[in-house]
């Protein structure tokens, strides 16, 4: 079994969760709210400022192996939220790049893999409010072969050994996609009953 095929057996369900959550239905159908979409895009600006923050200082030899452009996805959130008037997010404090290679490529197959279900809503061409797709068009016409170089990147860094690893960062950033999906919706529904 190759190491792809690996973690997305290890992640399917987790997967399929995020998936289906009404968040991220209502962004496929293009009926997701501004106020949720706002909030969800924050969480997202907030996490990924911390994540690129920590992976540049723990994993300079990746971020120069791999690309630096793969590490500038809060800027791409900053200039979704400008265009829906909103300020940047704060970065997070509590994300941190695992330590271990093996740890970094299991989260970075979802990081990564997440910019080609971007291309997918961007196709689909349900919308999004007030025309804030810009971390949803993730490398645009690059995406499809950057994945396939994520791709042959892991296939050669995670070894049968640090399997393990790479599917529990997986996993792990997984549910913190699925956490920041739900604050977005809860916060959104907190403000909403507050009116």
């Amino acid at each position: 079994m190759d190491i792809r095929n690996a973690l997305q057996a290890a992640t399917r369900e987790s997967h399929q969760a995020l998936d289906q959550h009404p968040v991220i239905v209502g962004l496929v159908r293009g009926d997701l709210s501004p106020g949720t979409y706002t909030a969800l895009l924050a969480e997202y600006h907030g996490w990924f400022q911390g994540w690129e923050t920590s992976v540049r200082q723990i994993h300079p030899d990746v971020v120069d192996e791999l690309g630096a452009f793969r590490f500038g996805k809060s800027d791409w959130l900053a200039s979704d939220l400008s265009r829906l008037g909103q300020p940047p997010a704060s970065a997070r404090s509590d994300v941190r790049a695992p330590a271990e290679v093996a740890g970094l490529a299991g989260a970075l197959y979802v990081i990564e893999g997440s910019t080609l279900g971007g291309a997918a809503l961007v196709r689909a061409g349900a919308g999004f409010p007030a025309g804030a797709d810009r971390f949803y068009r993730g490398y645009g016409e690059r995406t499809g072969p950057a994945w396939r170089e994520m791709v042959e990147w892991l296939e050669r860094t995670v070894d049968h050994a640090r399997l393990d690893l790479a599917r529990h960062q997986a996993a792990r950033v997984f549910a913190e996609f699925h956490a920041m999906v739900n604050r977005a919706a809860a916060g959104v529904a907190k403000r909403e009953t507050a009116v």
